[in-house]
């Protein structure tokens, strides 16, 4: 089988492995990024550069002043609140067509969460979290996209489910461009097995969307199909949900192949459900299966590689961005 991925979209802190724009001049070096940057399209953003702090710089803070929560630089008092929503505002509402994004965590600029409140003073212990001023904006102005940072990347699981879903989130948005009804239909066709991870609900309420699909609605079932296929694939799929997933592809060569050859199979399976082996192992062998017993709908479908396979061994890998 072969499989062309749309390359998707990705904006990525530059800190990441693209320049040494740190407050301290420093870089963070990224293999996962490095890797995937070669199948998608990259562009980089440093918030605090593109508000003229330097590099070096003195750091920042999130400041919790007793009326709110203040983006604030301890060394010169200046307080960079308005300025950094400002830019985010502006910055977020130039973005088309974005897949994904990956942000430095625990920024006061670029985190989605986790990153230390401290209140006033210069000799302070930080007493809650929040979210990054320019990444929380980011967060609530695309909540269909693949929005993660690089921590959340380090484990194999949530890494695994960020190329599921931007490399999906690419083929919707390549397939769109058709701009006929049938587009939803054939996008949900070969992503049926791999939407089912995420929940049978959620596949049937994307089933009734792209049914419905009309060149009269298009516009409008489109619409609704993304913001659909964003809220079902907000989460990583439950492991029993993908063991369930991974059956149901095996069924078609149930009785073509042998008892032990379909123990192996079986054995796979429980081992990826106890975290023992990667999702890879089982969906390698329904793929082996599959040049002995050619099946034209398992073929189309994009479980079976659902982004390029240079891409398998660093997505399990548990190495640290």
């Amino acid at each position: 089988m072969t499989i062309v991925h749309a390359r998707p979209n990705l904006i990525v802190s530059r800190c990441l492995g693209f320049e040494h724009v740190r407050y301290n001049g420093g870089i963070i070096n990224s293999p996962f990024v490095q890797k995937l940057r070669q199948h998608a399209n990259v562009e980089t953003v440093c918030p605090e550069v593109a508000l003229g702090l330097g590099v070096p710089r003195p750091t920042i803070r999130m400041v919790d002043d007793g009326t709110g929560v203040r983006l604030f630089q301890p060394e010169t008092g200046r307080d960079l609140t308005n300025e950094m929503e400002a830019y985010a505002l502006d910055y977020c509402s130039g973005v088309k067509n974005v897949d994904g994004f990956i942000l430095k965590a625990k920024s006061p600029s670029c985190g989605i969460g986790g990153v230390k409140v401290y209140p006033m003073g210069t000799k302070v212990m930080p007493r809650g979290k929040a979210e990054g001023r320019f990444g929380g904006r980011v967060a609530r102005t695309f909540p269909n996209a693949a929005v993660e940072d690089e921590e959340s990347l380090g484990a194999p699981g949530q890494r695994e489910h960020f190329l599921n879903k931007v490399f999906m989130l690419a083929d919707f948005r390549a397939t769109m461009s058709w701009q006929r009804p049938d587009a939803l239909t054939c996008f949900h066709n070969r992503n049926r097995l791999l939407l089912m991870l995420y929940g049978t609900r959620a596949l049937s309420r994307l089933s009734r969307i792209a049914a419905k699909a009309t060149t009269a609605n298009l516009a409008e079932s489109i619409n609704s199909y993304w913001n659909e296929l964003g809220a079902a694939t907000a989460k990583p799929p439950r492991c029993a949900s993908c063991a369930t997933v991974l059956k149901a592809a095996f069924a078609p060569f149930a009785d073509k192949i042998a008892g032990t050859e379909k123990a192996i199979f079986v054995s796979t399976v429980v081992a990826f459900e106890e975290h023992k082996l990667p999702m890879s192992v089982p969906v390698g062998l329904l793929r082996s299966y599959l040049a002995r017993f050619p099946n034209q709908d398992l073929e189309s479908q994009t479980l079976l590689e659902p982004y390029p396979l240079e891409l398998i061994e660093i997505a399990e890998s548990g190495a640290q961005l």
